[in-house]
């Protein structure tokens, strides 16, 4: 803060005593600043001491300094604290003020005169630089001190009020002042009383006393009301004030003579009896115990009439007698319900008022009333009309602890029921109850009140039938609950079995089962928690531990271990030999739990509520139908049935999230394996009932296409020996007619990889055909299947070799059309290995099929077998080329399943190119070639149709 406009040139504080003859000078602030360092650290001796001429020029210099800055601060800063400048500087605010106290009369004229304005904010700040330092108020005699303090109006902080007591050491009654040296004068009935000890000797009763400190402030102090004589003083000497409520210990009475009987409500011990004190000749004084009392009063013979009880701090408290709550019957907030209004039994005797209000939630004013001590008083006492709703009670006395409640009321309501416990169910939520309710006149009520077994409580509400006084309850009766706590935090009260997670036992679940009293009784012991498996086959004991009242706790992270690695299980309470209640369920990783036909549609029984899910639905017995396939959103269970799903036979059903890695996909068969959908076609009801098991396989072109599906899906059959014999059947069947075997099967659009077990097994895969009879009809097939229609082409692959045998212009309009189909679906590789442009020198082996320990599977024997065979046929025939790149041809032992599979299509494809030692070994082969085509099945496919490409190279070019 910079002074602007004042001129102010002030010596320097060096050498002060001796003015140096060539002044310097300092501002305002580095004056005021220096000073209060130098002062700070002895304000005491500072304000206390006589300044010689170099410091009282200083002080002088600081007051005008004080003044500058306030006068800028009003002007710059009219509305900043009014405190700023003397609460910046403090020390010196003090010690420049009392320094011109010491030289004034008038301590604010002079300030306003050196301010030159009103000095109301420079005495507040000094007052507040005052209480900032306590350790001066016990040198308030310093020169101007007292009446700076005075003038500030700080006197409440130096000089406290004084006080009647009883000198017990003299046995006199003083007026004291809580420091002595803060006490002026005494003045009683227009004497002045001497001083005694710490005090002032009151030597004859008065009603006041006048008190004077040594500030001039004058103090009246209560003395003794001849109207009613009675002064109690505590142990200590200390007198207890008129209005307060007296110990129930130890006190010194003095009283206008002996006290009559009257003036003890109760009884009280004298201890000991004392000499009046002085100036008191006509007073008694007693030391006495108050236990028994329960109020005095000043009470004389011949004297003044008995004055008014002071009660006795009693130790007994107003007891709110609450009777028994309707049982089943609850509040708003779950409180008990009355049906019978509280009583109040009152403590003390007659000399003691109580007031009691009683309140109602809503109402404006309270009633009131008021009784004796030592009365029982009914809540009901004075009503209009019964008491219905929430009610506080208060009730206090003088000397007494008040007492406050609350209560809910339904003045004489009464609850039946026939159940008054109400269990977990086997199958989850509680057993229903009826409850019969009944009120007096003037009272409404529900006659009856159902209580379902998925509800642990009901609203119900109670009116005042005179009134809008009303009562919104809550019937529930003594019941189980169940609660579920993951992470630490708990869940709410439910009767519904409660499910949890993996990720849940991972953070530590828990369940909480709440058990009422009764039943606690009745079992005697902490019931067990059992869990299970869905079919029943495991089974594991959780003990429960008691966590509060009624509620106990089972620690589900045990489970954790037995959920993952054999799927969810079920929770459920044994609350007795035959009796257990499903209470909870842990669900595995899996989406489902089960799947139910209800009608045309499908239910998803404990599915995974969170992700979508994707349900695939397909008929063992019809598998030529397309696989029906539902979105089901989360929390949804429905599943609607599509069109030839509709019927009660096998359903192989898939539920999925394809979203949620870590869900397991489910597999269910639903339906009953011995009935075949009537709402099918001849030959597709005769198909189903071959797989059903019912008839024998159908035959005739017609069949064909359902032979495919039924050889691809191998029938109802879990187990792999009869699905292979489905498969065999279905394939012999497709085998006898080869052209429209493979035209059926090509217009099914089965995957290419999907196609080779059937071609193997039927022998399609090693058929001649010498000729394509109808090339406008394979044509089309190219899109839906090449492979097969790669097989139908195969006679004239050679006119695309560039053999000179070979010419394509021998070729017929439709049989050129379907080679040009040929090129556009074949990969180039192919056509180039055709025409020789592209030698095969076979792929890099991966792992040898046969590496395997000292008892291989049978499906490695079966390749094994086969390969030896493949091998003889390779070094015999004069096709060996066609094998040379083959290592299991090289090097017996060691063959990728890419190149056993190969080598297996080129005998194949010989065969079908009407080679008589091919055609002649196949059949052998292809146990072994089925066998490699399980191992390796993506690959099967491109390697038949690389066998067709290597053999019509061969036959075109080498034939």
């Amino acid at each position: 803060m910079k002074s602007r406009g004042t001129g102010m040139g002030l010596p320097t504080l060096r050498d002060c005593e001796a003015p140096s003859p060539t002044p310097e000078s300092v501002g305002p602030r580095d004056l005021l600043d220096d000073s209060e360092r130098l002062y700070d650290g002895d304000l005491v001796g500072a304000i206390g001491a006589d300044p010689g001429p170099g410091e009282a020029h200083r002080r002088e210099l600081l007051l005008q300094a004080l003044a500058a800055y306030e006068r800028l601060r009003l002007r710059e800063a009219p509305d900043s604290d009014p405190g700023t400048v003397f609460a910046r500087w403090p020390a010196c605010t003090l010690v420049a003020t009392a320094w011109l106290a010491r030289r004034t009369e008038n301590l604010a004229t002079s300030l306003e005169a050196v301010l030159g304005g009103p000095a109301t904010d420079w005495l507040a700040g000094w007052a507040h630089a005052w209480r900032m330092h306590p350790e001066l108020r016990d040198h308030v005699h310093s020169p101007g001190l007292t009446a700076a303090v005075m003038a500030s109006g700080a006197v409440g902080s130096v000089v406290g009020a004084p006080l009647l007591r009883l000198d017990l050491e003299r046995g006199a009654l003083v007026v004291a002042f809580p420091d002595e040296r803060h006490g002026a004068s005494v003045m009683v009935g227009g004497g002045e009383c001497p001083r005694a000890g710490g005090g002032f000797l009151l030597a004859r009763p008065s009603r006041i006393a006048t008190c004077t400190d040594v500030l001039g402030g004058v103090h009246v102090v209560d003395v003794v009301d001849v109207i009613d004589p009675l002064v109690v003083f505590d142990d200590t000497g200390a007198q207890l004030p008129a209005g307060a409520a007296l110990p129930a210990g130890e006190v010194w009475v003095l009283h206008l003579g002996t006290p009559t009987a009257d003036a003890v409500d109760g009884t009280w011990q004298v201890l000991e009896h004392a000499t009046p004190p002085v100036g008191w000749s006509r007073w008694w004084i007693a030391r006495v115990s108050l236990a028994g009392a329960a109020a005095v009063r000043s009470a004389v013979d011949f004297g003044p009439p008995p004055g008014s009880w002071r009660p006795v701090q009693s130790t007994a408290r107003a007891d709110l007698l609450l009777g028994e709550p309707i049982e089943g019957l609850l509040g708003p907030d779950g409180e008990p319900v009355h049906g019978d209004p509280p009583r109040l039994r009152l403590p003390g005797g007659v000399s003691q008022t109580w007031t009691i209000e009683l309140l109602r939630d809503g109402a404006a004013l309270p009633r009131r009333w008021t009784a004796f001590g030592g009365a029982v008083v009914s809540l009901a006492d004075g009503s209009t009309g019964p008491l219905v709703g929430r009610f506080r009670v208060a009730a206090s006395a003088p000397g007494q602890s008040p007492v406050r409640a609350s209560v809910t009321l339904a003045q004489g309501v009464t609850l039946t029921t026939k159940r008054r416990l109400r269990l977990l169910r086997e199958n989850g939520g509680l057993t229903s109850a009826d409850v019969r309710l009944s009120a007096p006149a003037g009272v409404l009520v529900p006659s009856v009140v159902s209580l379902k077994s998925i509800e642990m409580r009901t609203s119900v509400t109670i009116r005042a039938a005179d009134s809008t006084h009303r009562l919104d309850a809550v019937v529930e009766l003594p019941h189980c609950a169940l609660r579920r706590r993951v992470a630490g935090e708990n869940g709410g009260w439910g009767v519904r079995p409660e499910a949890f997670t993996l990720d849940d036992l991972a953070h530590g679940a828990c369940l909480d089962v709440q058990l009422p009293a009764r039943l606690r009784e009745a079992l005697g012991h902490v019931p067990a928690l059992v869990a299970t498996d869905p079919a029943g086959g495991r089974e594991q004991r959780i003990r429960g531990a008691r966590v509060a009242d009624g509620v106990y706790r089972y620690r589900l992270a045990e489970l954790l271990d037995s959920v993952r690695s054999g799927g969810s299980l079920a929770l459920s309470l044994v609350l007795g030999d035959d009796f257990t209640a499903q209470v909870a369920r842990i669900r595995g990783s899996a989406v489902a739990e089960a799947v139910l036909r209800r009608g045309d549609e499908l239910r998803l029984v404990d599915r995974d509520p969170a992700p979508e899910l994707v349900v695939r639905v397909t008929s063992p017995l019809t598998p030529w139908l397309r696989p029906w396939e539902v979105t089901v959103a989360p929390g949804e269970s429905a599943v609607p049935l599509g069109p030839g799903y509709v019927h009660g036979g096998l359903l192989d059903v898939r539920v999925g999230a394809p979203h949620l890695a870590s869900r397991t996909d489910r597999s269910f068969r639903i339906g009953d394996p011995n009935r075949v959908p009537t709402a099918l076609s001849g030959v597709e009801f005769q198909a189903a009932s071959y797989l059903a098991g019912q008839a024998p396989p159908p035959t005739g072109v017609a069949a064909y296409r359902l032979l495919w599906a039924a050889a691809d899906a191998g029938g109802p059959a879990t187990d792999a020996g009869s699905r292979a014999l489905v498969t065999q059947e279905c394939a012999a069947v497709l085998g006898e007619h080869p052209y429209a075997a493979l035209v059926a099967g090509a217009r099914t659009a089965m995957p290419a990889h999907r196609t080779v077990p059937i071609l193997i097994r039927s022998g399609l895969a090693a058929h001649r055909f010498a000729r394509v009879d109808r090339p406008e009809a394979i044509t089309p097939l190219w899109e839906s299947s090449p492979l097969l229609s790669l097989l139908l082409t195969s006679p004239l692959l050679p006119y695309r070799s560039g053999a000179v045998d070979w010419s394509p212009a021998e070729l017929s309009t439709e049989e050129a059309l379907l080679l040009d189909a040929a090129d556009r679906y074949v990969n180039p590789a192919g056509l180039e290995i055709l025409t020789g442009e592209r030698r095969w020198d076979g792929p890099v082996p991966a792992q040898p099929l046969l590496d395997v320990a000292d008892a291989p599977r049978p499906v490695v024997t079966a390749a094994l077998t086969g390969l030896d065979e493949l091998r003889a046929f390779a070094h015999a025939s004069a096709f060996g080329e066609l094998f040379s790149v083959l290592t299991h041809v090289r090097a017996p032992g060691a063959s990728s399943p890419r190149e056993a599979s190969l080598g297996f299509a080129i005998v194949a494809r010989l065969a079908a190119h009407g080679n008589p030692d091919a055609a002649e070994v196949e059949p052998g082969l292809r146990a072994a070639w089925l066998a490699v085509v399980a191992i390796d099945p993506g690959t099967a496919a491109s390697d038949l149709a690389l066998a067709e490409y290597l053999v019509s190279h061969w036959h075109a070019h080498r034939a």
